[in-house]
């Protein structure tokens, strides 16, 4: 069979498969948003358990002055190094065992001061060595979750395991563009909570399920965490090339034909948005799938259909003191440990926002940083009862194992859920007479509310999907 007819084939059958996610009454977002406000009350019942104290509602009360890191007697920063390989041994090794999680994040907090140098001393060699392999050449670009994630999960399915499938072998590339400098990624940083029960996590980590002692096969754990448990994998376990450096889609695609790839998969998160699905080459993107959810009489806002955009979100309303959307704006109480020169990271305790003023609160503490003393003070700002008094007795409560309390301080962030989806998630590209196809994987093509999944443990059976059928890509000429 002709490849490029096989890529169409590959590429169709993955379209299909992606709008059959969506074969259900309601619209995944409303049974997402339905299943937010259920956990949202049970929330505020467990809050209720910790509040030992209550502190009064003072909105007239003045913000303190915010701690200057820069201007302190130490200057406490983010420093940092390359990174220490004896420290992803170490992690390696940790990762398979059991009921270890402090001991995980200790490993891994020591990394998330380090810089990533790439693992590639010359690029066009890499691409020249996929180029002459009979391997089929995969790469993926952003080294997030989903990322990391289906990198390690082809290298291990076509190169490692044995079966029906193991005449297909692999080679995979990693591109990612948080970088430093060139050559250079800047560590994993993001705090915000992941969920998530997939087995195919226990495929690539057979011990990930049982570093907490959980009752089910679930795991709630910052992104950082699991970022740096599947970036050793890749890195350290697996010497998957890692390529750091900012790119255009034009040169993505000469990177593609240069180095013969066959499968691009943009684990990007939305932000590559390659102007692959409505050039002026192309046929309209088919939304017509959509109709019957779009039409459906809901509670919540309508769906926005963009074709142009090639994306689905929700009409949310412009932020109004009258009429507020609930379970949408969060905000996050980072615990910081001034150790040594540099802020360590040391808990965070989420916020749901439910009303205007404690939004315009937490709009106005963005990014910045208090000691104890003075986000108690804040706390009394805060008009939600139960939030108030949730977080004041979180870190009235917070003990750290030593007495370090005088060292820590708090900054605060805020964020809001940005529920979107694709239309067309896949599709065969040619550039300069070279076709490949390309895939969008994780948050690029589903992201819901945050509680409930969001992106990768959402999508991630999909992602898996798509990526068996490298094996077909395998058995076809030019």
């Amino acid at each position: 069979m002709n490849k490029y007819k096989e890529l169409e084939r590959i590429s169709d059958n993955i379209n299909i498969l992606f709008k059959r996610l969506f074969a259900m009454e309601n619209h995944p977002f409303y049974n997402d948003l339905d299943r937010v406000k259920e956990l949202h009350n049970k929330f505020k019942e467990s809050m209720k358990k910790i509040i030992k104290h209550e502190i009064n509602y003072e909105p007239n009360i003045t913000i303190p002055n915010e701690f200057d890191i820069t201007v302190s007697d130490e200057k406490y920063t983010f420093a940092k190094t390359d990174i220490n390989l004896d420290i992803l041994k170490d992690l390696s090794i940790e990762v398979n065992k059991s009921n270890n999680f402090n001991k995980l994040k200790t490993l891994i907090n020591e990394l998330y001061f380090m810089n990533i140098p790439s693992n590639v001393k010359n690029i066009d060699n890499l691409l020249k060595i996929c180029k002459e392999s009979k391997y089929v050449n995969v790469a993926i670009i952003g080294a997030g979750p989903i990322g990391l994630f289906l990198a390690c999960y082809i290298y291990k399915y076509y190169n490692l395991s044995y079966g029906l499938h193991n005449n297909t072998k692999v080679n995979v590339i990693i591109f990612d563009n948080r970088i430093d400098k060139k050559g250079i990624k800047k560590p994993y940083t993001r705090y915000r909570p992941f969920a998530f029960n997939s087995s195919f996590f226990a495929y690539l980590l057979p011990k990930i399920y049982t570093w907490k002692d959980n009752s089910d096969n679930s795991l709630m754990i910052n992104i950082y965490i699991i970022e740096y448990v599947l970036f050793t994998l890749a890195y350290y376990v697996y010497n998957i090339p890692f390529i750091f450096e900012e790119n255009s889609w034009e040169k993505y695609c000469k990177y593609m034909k240069d180095g013969k790839i066959d499968v691009i998969f943009d684990c990007t998160g939305g932000k590559l948005d390659p102007p692959i699905f409505n050039d002026s080459k192309s046929e309209p993107i088919d939304s017509s799938w959509l109709d019957i959810l779009k039409n459906k009489t809901t509670k919540y806002p309508k769906l926005n259909i963009n074709v142009e955009k090639n994306l689905v979100t929700l009409d949310i309303p412009k932020i109004d003191k009258k009429k507020f959307f609930k379970n949408y704006y969060y905000g996050s109480l980072i615990i910081l440990d001034r150790c040594d020169g540099k802020l360590i990271f040391k808990s965070k305790i989420d916020i749901n926002i439910n009303n205007y003023n404690d939004l315009k609160l937490f709009i106005n503490l963005k990014n910045k940083y208090f000691i104890k003393d003075d986000v108690i003070t804040i706390c009394k700002k805060i008009k939600d009862d139960n939030i108030r008094n949730f977080v004041y007795n979180s870190i009235s409560n917070y003990k750290t194992g030593k007495d370090t309390q005088p060292n820590l301080i708090y900054n605060f962030e805020i964020f809001n859920t940005y529920l979107r989806h694709s239309i067309s998630v896949s599709k065969v590209i040619t550039y300069d007479n070279h076709s490949f196809l390309y895939i969008g994987a994780g948050d690029t093509i589903f992201h819901s509310h945050f509680v409930v999944g969001a992106g990768l443990n959402r999508t991630i059976s999909f992602a898996v999907k798509c990526a068996n059928f490298i094996t077909n890509i395998s058995l076809v000429n030019e």
